[in-house]
């Protein structure tokens, strides 16, 4: 018997994978009398205003089927509310699905939501620029600065689809070539940093997906109620690792990483931020953890990675 008996899906269909979707949702959903309802997105802020109008419709679960765009988009429109979150793989790396252990096939990880499964709390952390203070961002994985949201920017949507994960290895390689190192500077619980580097990151999650399962920082956890400050700094071994970290081959431990649950992101000025892969805004900013923002349908054997001292 399943937990839920009104379930919404928000389906990203330009993030979609050549599989059946529909007919698998009501394979699976059809023996166990649940009510179920689909919506699709067209554009960004369309999966936070579908998952705000389900709840209000009465779902009790809300699905989230794309990549990991469209997970911070719906879980935008989770929060504040008690209604939890499933995740079906959809998207290029699917990253967020990874890390919380939701099986890739799309017909198991429907039948994770009607077999036995668990809540796992979630973190999220939220982003206001000081020149936009009345915008408010939210990520599930992280917040990025300089190369590696230069790296973004140039894996568009159509060097994805053509060649997956490997998008983002050939923007890599572009623009290490002419990335500069930059001085970033954070007050972290109210204690100042500085380290120069090629990339900063702040990160609720390290993880990028893609087959192998793969973290950039394996002691980066999602549920600690913490933020992870990374900085990659500018020699040519941790360009090398970063390139591998694309490539899947192996993590690494950046050279300087800081923790904390309110972070004022002080410099450089004006360089360009990234939530989750989506252009937001730019620095200065203020972060903070929303610690335990929201409940994630996982496998009930699922097991929380990371340090959370």
């Amino acid at each position: 018997m399943s937990d839920f008996k009104n379930i919404h899906f928000v389906i990203n269909p330009a993030a979609g994978q050549p599989e059946p979707i529909l007919h698998t949702i009501n394979k699976v959903l059809y023996p166990h009398d649940i009510e179920w309802h689909l919506s699709l997105t067209k554009a960004d802020g369309d999966g936070q205003r579908l998952a705000r109008k389900a709840i209000s419709d009465g779902a009790d679960l809300v699905v989230s089927y794309g990549g990991d765009g469209t997970v911070k988009d719906v879980i935008n429109g989770l929060l504040d509310s008690d209604v939890p979150l499933a995740i079906l793989h959809g998207g290029t790396g699917n990253a967020v699905a990874f890390e919380l252990g939701i099986p890739k096939p799309l017909e198991q990880s429907v039948e994770l939501i009607v077999s036995e499964h668990q809540l796992r709390s979630v973190d999220v952390g939220k982003v206001i620029c000081d020149d936009e203070p009345d915008k408010i961002g939210y990520f599930m994985l992280r917040m990025s600065m300089g190369l590696q949201t230069k790296i973004l920017e140039t894996a568009s949507r159509e060097l994805k689809t053509q060649y997956g994960n490997w998008a983002y290895v050939m923007a890599s390689l572009r623009e290490m070539r002419e990335s500069q190192n930059e001085t970033y500077q954070f007050v972290i619980d109210d204690k100042t940093v500085e380290q120069g580097g090629l990339t900063a990151l702040i990160a609720n999650s390290a993880h990028v997906g893609g087959q192998l399962n793969h973290s950039i920082a394996p002691t980066v956890n999602p549920s600690d109620g913490l933020l992870d400050v990374l900085v990659l700094d500018d020699s040519f071994d941790s360009a090398v690792k970063m390139l591998g970290s694309a490539l899947e081959l192996d993590g690494f431990e950046f050279a300087q990483h800081w923790r904390g649950k309110s972070i004022q992101v002080n410099a450089p000025e004006g360089q360009l931020i990234t939530l989750d892969g989506e252009i937001f805004g730019h620095t200065p900013a203020h972060v903070d953890i929303m610690a335990d923002a929201v409940q994630v349908v996982v496998p009930l054997d699922h097991e929380e990675k990371g340090d959370d001292n």
